[in-house]
């Protein structure tokens, strides 16, 4: 028998964001999350924060910035002539992250399955 999930709420991500202290939100937000949501592997984007202002920023697993995301995802499209299927499935399992400038905002993922639209995003 397979365990139930709990998809996360607003009422219980306020009460663990409530938790946190400010001072180390950014290294406690994925352990707290996981532990009051058990089943989703929750990520963090690590990276400098000239990213987080340089609004809709492609980013590698490491933090290293490859471009601005229209220009980016653009010149990709064209790589693969115009066939959107190919850069999916080209992309998919490169781990590769989107920033966007959003003030104090952090941004908290978990996949839910294999598709490109099977994840849980939470923006706080």
């Amino acid at each position: 028998m397979m365990a139930s999930v709990r998809i996360p709420d607003v009422a219980s991500l306020e009460t663990v964001l409530a938790g946190l202290d400010p001072a180390s939100a950014d290294s406690a937000l994925v352990p707290a999350l996981t532990r009051a949501f058990p089943g989703f592997e929750f990520s963090l984007a690590q990276i400098d924060d000239d990213y987080w202002r340089d609004a809709r920023s492609v980013i590698q697993p490491d933090g290293t910035r490859m471009g601005e995301l229209q220009t980016w995802m653009t010149a990709e499209v064209a790589r693969e002539r115009g066939d959107i299927g190919a850069l999916w499935r080209r992309l998919k399992e490169t781990e590769l992250q989107i920033t966007e400038w959003r003030g104090t905002s952090a941004v908290v993922f978990a996949p839910t399955g294999p598709g490109s639209a099977d994840y849980l995003q939470i923006w706080e």
